[in-house]
């Protein structure tokens, strides 16, 4: 399963408990006798429904809003472990109009000796002309790895255990030059190294633990009504970061991205969401960590990077259906595939993906959402995690 933006399986639990309390509270209040004059004991579960009530009702501006949600989860890749989500919306209080800033913060322990601490978010400032994007997380957890490229990642007998820690930061400063136009630089860093692995082969001649250092820019048209879940617009971009021999990089490589996402209400409480991408490493020694790979963070349904190469193109539809009050749920279908050159690219190499989910509005715009998806080889995977896949 992919780590980075994994949220835990005590979540369905949690919102299963909410649920039941707001009809428990909707029935005290109804209920309510003329001659009693004193409010009746709160108990555990009605506490917890009250906490999440109003959680996802937008706060006026100036303040700031967070919500925390925890507990324990469980996974076959991880066994039993705990976990804590902190999502937080903030906006100027002299900038009523300027758009809702976020930020969340997420962490998870296992029993199998897995951890993650992490922290994302959209800063505005400057009257919304300037917007900071950024990502920060670490990780280790026992996972898997079939190679490089198609003809590795197919063949079920390349796959071998080892434990991968990750570390990665990122962050971007977008200037709007006009009404959706973003342009700005970006500043990375990654981490990537392969512990007590059961076999050497997958990773052939290249070097299993390494450290990146980039530096690159961005130019984007961003129409989205929001940036956590959106629900019309469209957001056209092309990132490119370079990584010169500096440091703790061994050979200078490149990798520039092409996406595209739009989004078109249909019907009442529908949207239908479309995104395709490009992914394109250029050098002749890339980290293996870094290789453009369909990750399952979009193509819901396939192990994280165990399709990886020098390229990776993907093309996905998503239907998103708001149901009841804070409950939600959609369905996909997409394909990738990852590919050496462009005169690798073949049909047969075409990895589809299609899969259903369920959606809860933990904040205002801030989904928390449990995925099931299914690719080509049988492969099948959960998802649980916080915000759109895009």
């Amino acid at each position: 399963m992919t780590c980075q933006f994994k949220i835990w399986r005590f979540i369905v639990l949690t919102l299963l408990l909410i649920g039941k309390t707001d009809i428990a509270c909707g029935q005290s209040l109804n209920e309510t006798d003329s001659t009693v004059t004193s409010q009746p004991k709160r108990n555990i579960f009605t506490k917890i429904g009250d906490y999440f009530k109003d959680s996802n009702k937008e706060k006026e501006p100036g303040k700031f809003d967070i919500s925390f949600i925890g507990g324990p989860h469980y996974s076959k890749e991880t066994q039993f472990g705990i976990g804590l989500l902190a999502a937080g919306l903030y906006r100027p209080e002299n900038q009523p109009e300027a758009p809702v800033s976020n930020i969340t913060l997420y962490s998870d322990f296992a029993t199998v000796g897995s951890y993650l601490v992490g922290i994302r978010g959209n800063h505005y400032m400057t009257d919304s002309r300037i917007r900071l994007d950024y990502k920060a997380y670490f990780y280790s957890i026992p996972s898997y790895f079939w190679g490089i490229g198609f003809q590795q990642g197919s063949d079920n007998e390349n796959k071998t255990k080892y434990k991968k820690r990750q570390a990665q930061f990122i962050t971007e400063l977008k200037y709007r030059i006009s009404d959706a136009v973003y342009i700005g630089p970006i500043l990375e860093f990654n981490y990537f190294s392969v512990i007590n692995p059961h076999s050497l082969t997958p990773w052939n001649n290249y070097q299993r633990t390494t450290y990146s250092y980039g530096a690159g820019a961005a130019i984007s048209y961003d129409t989205r009504d929001n940036l956590t879940a959106p629900k019309s617009g469209m957001m056209l971009m092309v990132k490119s970061i370079g990584y010169p021999s500096i440091a703790a990089n061994s050979y200078p490589f490149g990798i520039t991205n092409l996406e595209a996402c739009i989004y078109k209400g249909l019907w009442k409480g529908c949207t239908l969401a479309a995104r395709g991408s490009l992914s394109m490493a250029h050098g002749k020694h890339i980290p293996w960590g870094l290789l453009p790979s369909v990750s399952g963070e979009t193509l819901r349904g396939y192990y994280g990077h165990r399709f990886c190469d020098k390229n990776e193109v993907e093309i996905l539809f998503e239907l998103r259906q708001h149901v009841w009050r804070r409950n939600g749920i959609v369905v996909w279908t997409g394909a990738g595939e990852v590919f050496p050159s462009f005169d690798k690219l073949m049909m047969r190499r075409i990895l589809p993906s299609f899969g259903i989910g369920y959606r809860w509005e933990f904040k205002k715009n801030i989904n928390i959402r449990l995925d099931y998806g299914r690719g080509r080889f049988n492969e099948s995977n959960f998802i649980f995690a916080i915000n759109e896949a895009f």
